[in-house]
């Protein structure tokens, strides 16, 4: 007797990458953190948070988490159509967001220690993909690659140590505003496991 399998690996890549209000409301953020791009998106920078679209006598109707990192297209208090997609992320990476404005500076990042290149042969540019310290030998398993983002006196305004695995989509010098994403972090459920 033959059984046959539904679902497995292969499903995982229809992950949950936006949310579509089901009802006309005001939407109410609850414990959301969030900064503003130039562009006026609103990205969230809070790790646990939900928008709450509640109707014209302040009922809730809907409740929908959003992780870090996704874009939002609304503010809080707006109103709000059924139908409308109030935020959208990338299921399949966790970003690392930049919560200020400045330029980038690597520190402890080392060619074949604790980074190796990779250069995209279509567009010709390159990230960086920080290793696992458990490859390293010696004393170079201390070593904690890590982005800066400096003013312009060179005083560090933010710093964000990178986990391994993550892949360093900024170059030293470049200009990052709020809210954009310095690295990505491949989710594990991305990956298939057969």
């Amino acid at each position: 007797m033959r059984t046959f399998h539904i679902g497995g690996a292969a499903s995982r890549i229809a992950a949950a990458s936006r949310v579509e209000v089901k009802n006309q409301g005001t939407v109410t953020w609850v414990g959301v953190r969030a900064v503003k791009r130039e562009d006026g998106c609103n990205v969230v920078v809070s790790r646990s948070g939900e928008l709450v679209v509640h109707d014209q006598h302040g009922i809730d109707r809907e409740r929908h988490r959003v992780p870090y990192g996704a874009e939002l297209t609304v503010n809080d208090s707006d109103e709000v159509e059924s139908g409308k997609v109030i935020a959208s992320w990338d299921p399949h990476t966790h970003p690392i967001i930049s919560e200020v404005a400045g330029k980038v500076r690597f520190e402890s990042l080392v060619e074949g220690v604790s980074v190796t290149e990779q250069v995209d042969d279509l567009t010709g540019s390159s990230t960086y993909l920080v290793m696992d310290p458990k490859s390293r030998r010696g004393a170079t398993s201390d070593i904690k690659p890590t982005v800066e983002i400096v003013d312009g006196h060179n005083k560090v305004k933010a710093q964000h140590q990178m986990p391994p695995g993550a892949s360093i989509v900024v170059n030293v010098g470049m200009s990052v505003g709020v809210g954009e994403v310095l690295a990505r972090i491949p989710q594990e459920s991305s990956k298939t496991r057969d």
